[in-house]
């Protein structure tokens, strides 16, 4: 990354980040584009099919089972009979909505600019970081579907309406000295952000996951990572409690686990957010003249590299005191990945006993989370856990919906990638 004020600029080394025990130790750029074509071919191939365009319209989450009633492209209504309905549809969540659940918070009064487009002189392969009085402007390299993506806060003159490449290059000239050529957007849009969390990430058989459960600045790209997180959270859950594997006792740990991670988020990326565009003249200050100079120095550590991003990239989050949580030593990664040469997942290594961490049973009682008896001694995976024999995933799992649906499951957004 390389920092600019005025004439001067400073770089951030983010290449040799110095983490150990992950596959991925660096930093990814990648566009929403192609973020989206490769879930979707992932889902493609394990035969999940998209329905692109289908709408929810109403919700009976009192009816048992909960129906919904969905709108096609070609206007018809279907009604669809689920267990469960998880809401990831965003800001103006329908299913948080039905649900009643509150989305507290406010907008922030600044507007932005984002595009994906060309720009002639900036140096490639490098976040481009303008820390200037009028306001943030960040390059960021993507290769696809175009070169660069611009993020900028909007100029007073320019708080809403469609955002033009004049526009873009009027805030370019304003905030930095380089001489930058903007050429051949792919797209470009304005938006305001908005910091909000729910109140509850469930009520009932309804859920929410990713920005239909907290929404947020940019500042230190946890969005989409915490969204992810959040449905692989709640994925397994509902998968082991829809095919008779545990008990739904289970899937009151997801708001419990996940709750306080989507605090966190709001309140780191609010503080980041305030630094970056406040008009207070000690903070601009300090950001604009001192960052420059003082941010790379402790970043030569590679400790300190470490650290920040292990938070950055939500590797340092844990759900020890989850009661899903049992007490033990962390089991060590097995093996390595041919292709890469990284220590492989501990999950894709494991014999085919898998061991139940949603309760404490010891040997020869019962296993809250399944009901099955359980068998063998306790293993290292922590004090009084044990294993379940291996059983097979019936047909009855989780179907997708107008987003993603199964007889168990209404699965209601992925997210609007073009809003």
């Amino acid at each position: 990354m390389r920092l600019h004020t005025g004439r001067r600029s400073a770089a951030v080394a983010l290449g040799d980040i110095g983490v150990g025990g992950t596959a991925y130790p660096f930093l990814l750029f990648l566009s929403q584009a192609e973020t989206e074509r490769i879930l979707a071919e992932h889902l493609q191939r394990a035969g999940v099919v998209i329905e692109r365009g289908v709408r929810l319209e109403e919700a009976d989450l009192a009816a048992t089972p909960p129906t919904c009633r969905l709108r096609h492209p070609d206007g018809r209504t279907e009604t669809v009979a689920a267990r469960y309905l998880v809401g990831c549809d965003g800001a103006h969540s329908t299913v948080r909505y039905q649900a009643g659940i509150e989305f507290r918070g406010a907008p922030y009064p600044q507007t932005f600019v984002l595009a994906d487009l060309e720009v002639d002189g900036l140096h490639p392969g490098e976040v481009h970081a303008y820390l200037t009085g009028p306001g943030i402007l960040f390059f960021f390299p993507l290769g696809a579907p175009s070169t660069w993506r611009m993020l900028a806060m909007r100029q007073a003159e320019h708080p809403d309406g469609e955002v033009s490449l004049d526009e873009l290059h009027g805030i370019v000239a304003a905030r930095t000295p380089d001489r930058l050529r903007l050429r051949d957007p792919v797209w470009m849009t304005g938006f305001r952000i908005h910091l909000r969390g729910a109140s509850r990430y469930r009520a009932g058989s309804a859920f929410l996951a990713g920005d239909a459960a907290h929404i947020h600045s940019p500042a230190g790209g946890q969005g989409m990572n915490t969204g992810i997180q959040d449905a692989v959270n709640l994925g397994w859950k509902l998968g082991l409690v829809a095919t008779g594997k545990a008990d739904p006792a289970m899937l009151d740990t997801y708001e419990t686990e996940r709750a306080p991670v989507g605090r966190a988020v709001l309140r780191f990326t609010n503080r980041l957010f305030t630094l970056a565009t406040t008009t207070n003249p000690v903070i601009r200050t300090v950001r604009t003249r001192l960052a420059p100079a003082l941010v790379p120095l402790p970043l030569r550590s590679r400790a300190v590299r470490a650290a920040a991003f292990r938070v950055i990239s939500q590797l340092a989050i844990s759900y020890r005191h989850s009661p899903a949580s049992v007490e033990g030593h962390r089991a060590p990664g097995v093996g390595r990945a041919r292709e890469t040469g990284y220590p492989t997942r501990l999950s894709s290594t494991m014999d085919s006993q898998r061991r139940c961490t949603g309760c404490s049973a010891s040997r020869g009682t019962t296993c809250c989370c399944a009901g099955q008896p359980t068998r063998g001694r306790p293993t290292s995976l922590g004090r009084g856990g044990h294993r379940h024999p291996p059983s097979r995933a019936g047909s009855g799992g989780v179907q997708l919906l107008g987003v993603l649906r199964t007889t168990e499951l209404v699965t209601v957004g992925l997210r609007h990638w073009a809003a």
